[in-house]
């Protein structure tokens, strides 16, 4: 799943940088002023976050305070199986409670950008807090998943 989501996340990302670059150097001269491209590269940017947030668990690649964690090599597995399944599982819970209504009623009013001219579709990207926040915890469960089994095959302090 990484493999597939890691390049569509970082394609873009890559793309809302490259929209918002290019607001930026043609401002000046008038030559891009619609709410369009606003929207477009805010959109961009929360469907890449939004991604990459399963790509940066599954893989485990994500930051941490390495205050104690270096010094815990037999402990990282419990540490990492504790904060998934006491912080983020009950977290992402909590997010797909409230995200789901709001994005459903997004969908059924076929919402689109508040800002004059701006670009129809805006229940789209709503309707990815959602999938992300699933795919998230898709990520989850299978980086817990391999969690588990390497604890059962190397023992409770490995």
């Amino acid at each position: 799943m990484s493999v597939m989501i890691k390049p569509v996340a970082a394609g873009t990302l890559a793309a809302s940088i490259s929209v918002t670059c290019l607001m930026v150097a043609a401002r000046p001269f008038g030559a891009i002023d619609a709410p369009w491209i606003n929207d477009l590269a805010l959109w961009l940017h929360a469907a890449g976050l939004i991604l990459a947030l399963s790509a940066t668990t599954l893989s485990d690649q994500q930051v941490r305070v390495d205050v104690f964690y270096q010094r815990w090599s037999g402990r990282r597995q419990v540490v990492n199986l504790a904060g998934v399944i006491l912080l983020l599982l009950p977290a992402l819970a909590l997010l797909l409670f409230v995200s789901v209504p709001y994005a459903w009623r997004s969908i059924l009013i076929v919402e689109s950008s508040a800002e004059e001219g701006g670009m129809p579709g805006l229940f789209l990207v709503k309707a990815c807090l959602p999938l992300g926040l699933c795919l998230l915890a898709w990520a989850a469960w299978l980086r817990y998943g391999r969690l588990d089994r390497g604890a059962a095959k190397n023992g409770p302090n490995h």
